[in-house]
């Protein structure tokens, strides 16, 4: 086993294509959208940045096998402030805007390997910290991890149509508050509508952002507040196969969401709903219709994103642990942090554990196997 850091520009589409093809893990990266993150954030050095901190370089860890590329983990450098200490971690690229699903990419590799990584890592560079979120698959890593979250999953592979999905799922309560809600929403001159991104014009774009920026209401975090991100979120949705569902009330826009597509796998990316219309249930109707709207044929597993949200509870069937890696590197400053922040990981993890007894578990394997092959 060889191991080789180089910069973002050494990386090659080819040499990535080339290590997708016998890729083991479920990845929400392609070569386009790393290369649009960089090409967004690699100006942003002020550490006390909401969510990117201070990018200080991109790190891609290549690994090789009888000369072969097998395997890439891509990984950035970032500056952020813990109290008034100013910490360097290691982070995977593009985990700094959430979502799950970062990782290895390429053939699987063990916690020995990591070891090799991680001592490589330390030697030529100048940092205090390893933190990687948004970990769906830990193997590679075994020691040192916590449980971050859990991402509700619709797994449609158990149902012949949303008609079999719905009977099963929904109580009917439930089923008459939806029909109700609809029926006065439709009354009142809404109606949804199912589109793809690149068919949003540049005042539905708009209109979206006023109803995400209603977040706020709620002490929500308004992810599309920043402009950089919006821009970035913007053109990184249109580099997949991508879905858009539009809530309209006299023809302006009251409630979004909008996912990709990975295989047979489709992930939520973002949801919204105006707060002064939360009479219609419109986060339930929204996620009702994507349902609804779904080819079930194509489609095996949908993701809802990261959050134990309530109105997620009402469509998910399972339920799959997200998990994160700390560890201090070799400097004192590092092990100070690594100290501080254990008992904030240790909370968090404690609370999942909770969790997790009540819910329908899914291990990644079984993910993956959804996600690649509608028939496995």
């Amino acid at each position: 086993m060889r191991i080789e850091l180089t910069t973002i520009d050494d990386l090659s589409r080819e040499e990535w294509n080339k290590v997708m093809l016998n890729n083991t893990y479920l990845t929400v990266l392609n070569y386009d959208s790393l290369c649009l993150f960089w090409e967004h954030f690699k100006g942003e050095t002020d550490p006390t940045l909401p969510r990117i901190g201070g990018i200080v370089d991109a790190v891609i860890v290549r690994l090789f096998r009888e000369n072969e590329l097998t395997a890439i983990i891509p990984l950035v450098l970032v500056d952020r402030m813990y109290k008034f200490l100013k910490v360097r971690s290691i982070e995977f690229l593009t985990q700094q805007l959430g979502g799950p699903y970062l990782g290895v990419i390429g053939e699987e590799i063990d916690e020995k390997v990591w070891g090799l990584i991680r001592k490589k890592l330390i030697e030529s560079f100048k940092f205090d910290l390893f933190q990687l979120t948004y970990i769906s698959d830990y193997s590679f890593c075994e020691g040192n991890i916590y449980y971050q979250g859990v991402c509700p999953l619709v797994n449609l592979s158990n149902f012949e149509d949303f008609e079999a999905y719905s009977k099963s799922k929904y109580d009917g309560k439930f089923k008459y508050n939806l029909r109700s809600r609809l029926k006065k929403f439709i009354a009142d001159g809404g109606k949804l509508e199912v589109l793809t991104f690149n068919e949003l014009s540049s005042s539905d774009l708009e209109e979206m952002r006023s109803v995400s920026a209603t977040k706020e209401i709620d002490g929500k975090q308004d992810v599309l507040k920043d402009e950089k991100f919006w821009k970035y979120l913007h053109q990184n949705i249109m580099l997949y196969p991508n879905k858009v569902i539009l809530a309209r009330l006299q023809g302006r826009i009251v409630a979004f969401q909008y996912s990709i597509y990975l295989n047979n796998f489709r992930l939520y990316v973002n949801l919204a709903y105006d707060r002064k219309y939360k009479k219609y249930g419109l986060g339930n109707l929204i996620d009702n219709y994507e349902i609804e709207t779904e080819n079930f044929e194509h489609v095996s597993l949908v993701s809802m994103g990261p959050g134990l949200d309530v109105y997620k509870k009402k469509f998910a069937t399972a339920y799959q642990p997200i998990y994160s890696y700390l560890s201090a590197s070799n400097t004192i400053k590092g092990k100070l942090v690594e100290k501080y922040l254990k008992r904030k990981f240790k909370k968090i993890d404690l609370y999942w554990q909770n969790q997790f007894s009540e819910l329908n578990v899914i291990d990644i394997e079984k993910v993956i196997s959804l996600a690649f092959n509608k028939n496995q």
